[in-house]
Formats: structure tokens, C-alpha cells, sequence
């Protein structure tokens, strides 16, 4: 007779369940590091390194819940002075019943716009702009605040550029901090 009781009320509760955990958003502090970039301008080249600061924004549909782990198809632009990068990839999360922190991997490709600053030659503009193909693996942990917000504690990524620079790839250090909501 129990059960009978409750059977009317699981399609609610699992839709309550399965509508936090179908997707999220999140924007970031976001630290970008490309170095070994080749500066092509005409006959000349130059390797450069430089940081860049800004913001990441992106959301997460995660299409296969398992027991303690999401799978979940990621995407994400980051805007920063001197690196305009969008990523797109498959991202897996553990999420421990008891535990708070919630850690993930995600590998991603995608396309950098890189705006590079030089100092060497004044007759070359300032900045130099250089576009790459990239991949990139990202570690990070999310910390439960409430049910619907995370606090992303920290995701360091790095990357490395594809096609025609592979020969001299580009790296590409990624650091994030911020908030992530759930829908």
C-alpha cells in the first residue's frame, strides 16, 4: 500500500533531479599564457610570449548521467586583451554524493585569435594578429555552494596549436576562476 503511495509521486521527483543536473553556465576570470608564437610578418618571424586577462564564458549540456559521473558536451569563449579563444569539447565530472568538491577533465578543440604585441620593429604593426587551430585539456573541481551554483575553484588548461603551425606548435596556458549555475 506504500508503495502505491509514492509511485504518483517519482516522475517528480526524477524530473526535479534530472532538471539540475541537464545543464549549466558559468563566466570566469580567465588567464591566458600562448607562448611560442610565431610572429609571421612578410620575410620576418619572431617567437613571442605574453599573458593575457579576461573573461570566459560558456555553458555545459550534459547528456549522460551516470552514477557519480556526468558526460556533458562543453563550449566556451574566452575574450581577453590580446586573445579571443572559443572552445567546444566533451567534459566528464565526478560528482561524490558526501563530498562537496566536485573535480572534471575536459578535451576540447577549437580556434585562437591572437592579437600579439611586439616591440622589435616599428615598421611591423603593433599588435600582430595570428589565427591557430588548437586543441586543449582542461583539469578543474567546482565547489557545491547550493544546489543550483558552484564555485569553480580553479581549471588549468593547456593546449597546443593544429595544422600549419604543428611543426612550431603554439602552446596555449589556460587558468580559470568563477561561478557556474545549474539549470
Amino acid at each position: 500500500m506504500r508503495k502505491s503511495l509514492l509511485l504518483p509521486l517519482l516522475p517528480l521527483l526524477l524530473s526535479i533531479s534530472a532538471h539540475a543536473q541537464i545543464a549549466e553556465a558559468y563566466a570566469t576570470l580567465a588567464i591566458d599564457h600562448p607562448y611560442d608564437v610565431t610572429t609571421p610578418y612578410g620575410d620576418r618571424s619572431q617567437q613571442s610570449s605574453y599573458t593575457a586577462f579576461g573573461g570566459t564564458f560558456g555553458g555545459t549540456i550534459n547528456f549522460l548521467p551516470l552514477h557519480i559521473l556526468t558526460v556533458g558536451i562543453d563550449g566556451r569563449d574566452t575574450a581577453a586583451n590580446g586573445a579571443n579563444i572559443w572552445l567546444a569539447g566533451l567534459r566528464i565530472q565526478a560528482k561524490p554524493h558526501h563530498l562537496h568538491f566536485k573535480p572534471y577533465f575536459q578535451l576540447s578543440v577549437g580556434e585562437a585569435h591572437l592579437h600579439v604585441p611586439q616591440t622589435y620593429d616599428t615598421s611591423i604593426p603593433n599588435p600582430i594578429p595570428v589565427d591557430y587551430y588548437l586543441y586543449n585539456a582542461a583539469l578543474g573541481v567546482d565547489y557545491r555552494l547550493t544546489s543550483f551554483a558552484d564555485f569553480r575553484v580553479l581549471e588549468i588548461g593547456d593546449g597546443r596549436t593544429l595544422g600549419g603551425g604543428s611543426t612550431n606548435p603554439t602552446s596555449f596556458l589556460t587558468i580559470n576562476s568563477g561561478i557556474v549555475v545549474h539549470f
